[in-house]
């Protein structure tokens, strides 16, 4: 058989990993599977989701924003695909993957985050959208009194504008960006804060993103990580990190969470 050949598969079986399928409607194969490693099921009350590539697919606005502001400074502009790789470390993070070295001064970068918020501000859903059947999945998390909560690296104040626009704000309890007073993701500060207002602990609460600074998180806070693949980083990649799952559709989280 073909997979037995595969080394991604052949990884994942010396890990003593387990299959569990979504309930995805399409033809069933390897990669329409939950990858799930073998560990101690404890019941799930809270499922804290990232962002960006995770609940809402945001790149064009980003991207516009950031080669708007390129332009402004006579920069060579960046593709779709470069910017999907920039994202994840926050605003300040985000500027100096974009700059050479010799131009990471604070002043350079405050110049550069500056133009880029005003024009983000302004542009912040002209594309942006709900990945498809995660509305859906929000609402059946939210009617089983799940306990729904956001951690973004995104400036706080974007993350939630997004948030109030394009879902109803109070499904979820907390809603935590990039802000001064803690540390950002893979850091755990921000984590356990938002597992202290739930109710919840580590163990009893799984974070979903699509990176692997997302994995790296809910491994340092204790949560159990899910990597989806419809975000900004493929599959493959995320395997490398070792996520309790890998999941391909969102439908896939109510299987996890409400098994």
């Amino acid at each position: 058989m073909g997979l037995l050949k595969n080394g991604v598969f052949s990884r994942l079986r010396r890990e003593k990993t387990s299959y569990l399928p979504g309930f995805l409607k399409t033809e069933s194969s390897f990669f329409n599977m939950s990858i799930i490693k073998t560990k101690g099921m404890i019941k799930i009350k809270a499922c804290i989701f990232d962002l960006d590539g995770t609940l809402v697919d945001s790149l064009k606005d980003i991207t516009t924003a950031i080669n708007h502001t390129l332009e402004h400074f006579n920069r060579p502009l960046c593709t779709r695909e470069e910017c999907k790789y920039w994202v994840g470390w926050g605003m300040k993070g985000f500027i100096e993957s974009i700059l050479e070295p010799h131009e990471r001064d604070r002043e350079t970068i405050a110049e550069f985050v500056e133009k880029y918020r005003v024009y983000y501000d302004d542009h912040i859903i002209d594309y942006a959208y709900v990945y498809e059947g995660m509305t859906e999945v929000l609402d059946i998390l939210y009617k089983q009194d799940i306990k729904l909560a956001i951690i973004s690296n995104k400036p706080e104040r974007f993350t939630t504008r997004i948030t109030e626009l394009l879902f109803e704000r109070d499904i979820f309890t907390c809603v935590y960006g990039s802000n001064d007073e803690m540390l950002q993701k893979p850091n755990a500060e921000i984590g356990l804060r938002v597992l202290s207002e739930l109710g919840v602990s580590p163990g009893e609460a799984c974070y979903i993103g699509d990176s692997d600074i997302d994995i790296e998180f809910a491994k340092n806070t204790g949560m159990t990580s899910i990597a989806v693949s419809w975000g900004f980083r493929n599959r493959d990649e995320l395997l490398e990190y070792n996520p309790d799952y890998m999941i391909n559709h969102p439908s896939e989280i109510v299987d996890i969470v409400l098994k």
